[in-house]
């Protein structure tokens, strides 16, 4: 799968009203120290629990640690990471509405979604699976670096 340019795959979050000084100072130094999406590198896991989680928690599962660094600038990028990394944990990657949990996976249609105007942190977001859903034991999974 073709990738138009390196920015398609990571996007460097402000801090927006959710972060820290240390996040800012962190990222200043990455883009300095690293070029952007330069040796992509991030393992990529999906939620599995039988409940909401977070990034922090998914990765957690597997001892490692969620990164801000690299999260799929666009949609595009997220079919790249769907592709190579999560190969058949999608049925689709679609552009979904703007929500900060993002990257997730739909529990009734298994479709993928990305969107990515929001400049908050997203590892520690947990998202909220809609009731009825729950009901169903259907969650919202998280895609996570």
């Amino acid at each position: 799968m073709a990738i138009a340019n390196s920015n398609d795959l990571c996007t460097f979050p402000s801090a927006g009203t959710r972060g820290s000084m240390t996040f800012v100072l962190a990222c200043f130094f990455m883009l300095v120290a690293v070029p952007q999406c330069e040796g992509y590198s991030a393992a990529w896991h999906i939620s599995v629990a039988w409940e909401d989680e977070s990034c922090d928690q998914v990765c957690e599962s597997y001892n490692l640690v969620c990164t801000e660094m690299c999260w799929p600038a666009t949609v595009q990028g997220l079919k790249y990471v769907a592709a190579v990394d999560l190969a058949n944990t999608c049925s689709a990657v679609e552009t979904g509405d703007s929500e900060y949990y993002h990257p997730v996976k739909d529990p009734d249609t298994t479709v993928c979604y990305w969107r990515s105007d929001s400049t908050y942190l997203r590892c520690g977001e947990v998202p909220t699976t809609p009731s009825d859903q729950v009901a169903l034991g259907k969650y919202l999974r998280r895609l996570c670096p």
